[in-house]
């Protein structure tokens, strides 16, 4: 009888296997996804380099060369963003042309901006996922531009789409095991494989990260698990089920304490201030947390995912997702007192504040494709349909008026922290029962997408075009307001997109342009009036230059655009929620928002051995209509006016340092706005600032076991800076990873 070894067993052989010098890194067979079609997928074989992706399937929902969509794409490939240990979006996304990264601590990828707008995030095409870990991510999708003729509700300036990784054909096992710098501890564990003959596979992870941060306090914990099933009917049949989990728990702080100059004492208690403008961030207190070690954070989701993918025949091939999502976020901590006042030597009132949301989404997806070729043109057409529906709860909770004064419940010391000798006792929660916000929330979203794409002149001319019917509904219930208040409201909206390919110089030189539009079905409701806003509206033209050459060693895309953002709900100065009376409107008019710019891309692999990427991006990124006169022509917030970035990866080929890589990574973001002036605050600016990161790695195998040991330093020179959340960033952080695959 023939045994065979456990694969814990297998890995506890390997000080006694002779050591074998191993083979270029790559994972081989075990790539194929033996149950997606190929024309829903992307075939990672075909990259130009493991840094370097030639397909993406986000600019047209089904796989396609990069090189002939009219679009600008950047892809950050597995390879790339492991190497680099880039564990959040806002790290990775510091590679990426005209993005600006705001707070890797948030564990959000929240508040980024991409060509001067939040993108929408998304996993494999649809948007209410959890944020997307390293342990179960296969490639990262960015598409710029206004693109809601593919996917519905997005804001103009692009998506991120992440890829999941999926069940392969052939059994194979990864273990990681990572330590450093601010308290990193990192495990991450695969399984994938054949379980029933050539007909069910499989695809276990797990994974753990726990960090602390420079800010007293912080910390972050994120447990995540994923289960994945796929089984092939037949060649052209297949169906795949997909499970994840992950729970985040965490102190994350505050921003940076501000300086608050001029402000006077209200009543008797000279601790109780009044006006004031926030001058700048008070450097002395930069690494104070003023959540203290009483911020209790816990971001809980569950996801579940059926996808059935069939071919009809070798003309048509349909999909259908379904997808649901449970999330749930609760948070005791603090409300206000980050401003510090040098009169008392004291920050600003602060008082307890618990908040608990719950969402709750289905959403469906249709596709049907055809490619097919009709009068010798090559010719590819895409029927679509999405439904969504959410149902969204929020809940912020305070001490009542009576406790807040009540000193004996609330004293001086914990309500106006003193930073030299801060008292951290703390709040009794059993208190925080006035509610300052209760909303329900019932989102309803429909929409139908026809998208039509021809090759002319032998593939020299690539045409497209799209058009999409969005209808959503929205209900919103206000619970907590002096006067019950209930909104509902009803918008339906037409999006549409038109781009082409030319190919001037064969692959050398091909000149592409689009023109698209896209729409914010998440509609704001106003919680004075009841109203529903209006969806937010984008659009704009790109055009530009992409290219490969030099037998494929070198690739690049050169894009110019102008987004205009319309029916952009304004705040109120005069509104204040869960004060002001029904009938006061929270939103004022209808802003505009434009930005205008450039970016570029640039990959080569020099030689086998070296690879070379590069970025650089500039926005002009303004406000053309708000109902605050003196912020017209003012700069968007949170937007870096440039971005650039630069990698080189090294790999031995021969010789005794045979597997050793190397690899360096500049990133460059421009001067950042972080709040206009008004009233109460001064003009806030952030200077420009520079990181390095770097690696180095070995890799051997001892018969079929492969083994990685890297060594990794990010902010290698320890540079001193805010991110656009107003938060420290990190500082230089160090890490040593081991990775066993088989």
């Amino acid at each position: 009888m023939k045994l065979t070894p456990h694969p814990l067993a297998a890995i506890a052989a390997l000080a006694l296997a002779p050591v074998v010098p191993a083979e270029a890194a790559t994972t081989g067979p075990n790539d194929a996804d033996p149950t997606v079609l190929p024309e829903f997928r992307v075939d990672t074989s075909k990259h130009i380099d493991d840094y370097v992706a030639s397909e993406a399937i986000s600019g047209t929902r089904t796989g396609a060369k990069i090189l002939e969509l009219p679009y600008d794409v950047e892809v950050l490939t597995k390879e790339f963003i492991e190497d680099f240990r880039l564990y959040e979006q806002d790290e990775q996304m510091r590679f990426a042309a005209n993005f600006t990264s705001r707070d890797p601590d948030s564990g959000t990828g929240g508040g980024n901006r991409l060509r001067g707008f939040e993108p929408l995030q998304m996993r494999d095409g649809l948007s209410r996922a959890s944020p997307a870990d390293l342990t179960n991510i296969a490639q990262v999708e960015i598409i710029k531009g206004p693109q809601s003729t593919l996917y519905g509700q997005t804001e103009p300036g692009g998506i991120v789409n992440y890829i999941s990784k999926r069940p392969k054909e052939n059994p194979g096992y990864r273990l990681t095991l990572a330590s450093g710098s601010y308290d990193l501890t990192r495990a991450e564990l695969e399984a994938t494989g054949p379980l029933v003959g050539k007909k069910l596979f499989y695809l276990f992870t797990a994974g753990y990260r726990a960090n602390k941060s420079d800010l007293e306090y912080v910390y972050s914990r994120r447990k995540i698990y994923t289960a994945t099933f796929a089984y092939k009917f037949t060649p052209d049949t297949s169906v795949t089920a997909y499970w994840e989990q992950s729970r985040t728990t965490s102190n994350r702080g505050t921003g940076s304490v501000g300086l608050l100059a001029g402000s006077r004492q209200s009543g008797t208690n000279p601790l109780v201030r009044t006006g004031g403008v926030v001058s700048s961030v008070y450097l002395p207190l930069i690494r104070f947390n003023q959540m203290g070690p009483n911020d209790h954070y816990i971001r809980d989701y569950d996801g579940a995912n059926v996808r059935l993918e069939h071919r009809f025949n070798p003309v048509w091939s349909a999909r259908v997702n379904y997808e649901m999502v449970w999330k749930e976020f609760h948070q005791d901590r603090w409300s206000s007192g980050i401003n510090y006042v040098p009169e008392t030597g004291r920050l600003t009132s602060r008082t307890p504040f618990h908040q608990n949301q719950y969402d709750r989404s289905h959403s469906v997806q249709v596709d049907l494709l055809g490619r097919f070729t009709a009068v010798g043109i090559p010719q590819q057409v895409l029927l679509a349909g999405d439904y969504y529906r959410e149902a969204f709860e929020n809940q912020n909770l305070q001490y009542s008026t009576a406790d807040i004064a009540n000193t004996a419940l609330l004293k001086d010391s914990m309500r106006f922290l003193d930073p030299r000798s801060p008292d951290w006792t703390p709040a009794d929660l059993t208190r925080v029962n006035r509610f300052t916000n209760l909303q329900l929330r019932r989102f309803f979203v429909k929409g139908a997408t026809a998208s039509y794409r021809a090759n002319f002149l032998e593939n020299r001319f690539i045409a497209m075009a799209s058009a999409r019917y969005n209808y959503v509904s929205a209900l919103v219930d206000d619970l907590a307001a002096a006067n019950f208040r209930k909104g509902y409201g009803a918008h339906d909206r037409t999006t549409y997109s038109g781009g082409a390919n030319f190919r001037l110089a064969g692959d050398a030189l091909v000149l592409f342009g689009n023109y698209s539009t896209s729409v914010n079905t998440g509609v704001a409701v106003d919680g004075g009036t009841g109203t529903i806003q209006k969806p937010e509206r984008g659009r704009g033209p790109e055009v530009g230059f992409k290219g490969v050459f030099g037998g494929e060693r070198f690739a690049y895309t050169i894009a110019a655009f102008d987004i205009t953002k319309d029916n952009i709900a304004t705040p109120n100065p005069d509104y204040i929620a869960g004060v002001s009376p029904a009938g006061v409107p929270q939103y004022l008019g209808q802003g505009q928002e434009r930005a205008r710019g450039a970016d570029a891309s640039f990959s080569a692999r020099v030689t086998p051995a070296l690879t070379v990427l590069s970025t650089l991006g500039y926005v002009d990124a303004e406000i053309r209509q708000h109902e605050t006169a003196s912020l017209i022509g003012g700069r968007l917030t949170l937007v870096a006016d440039k971005t650039a970035s630069a990698i080189a990866r090294y790999s031995f080929q021969d010789g005794p340092l045979k597997n050793l890589r190397l690899g360096a990574g500049w990133t460059y973001t421009g001067g950042t706005l972080v709040s206009a002036a008004t009233a109460t605050r001064a003009r806030e600016f952030h200077s420009p600032y520079q990181l390095v990161n770097a690696f180095i790695s070995y890799t051997w195998k001892r018969e079929r076991f492969r083994q990685t040991v890297a060594l990794n330093g990010n902010n290698v020179f320890d540079k001193f800076y805010l991110n656009p959340s107003n938060k420290l960033g990190r500082g230089r952080e160090t890490s040593v990873t081991y990775t066993l695959s088989f």
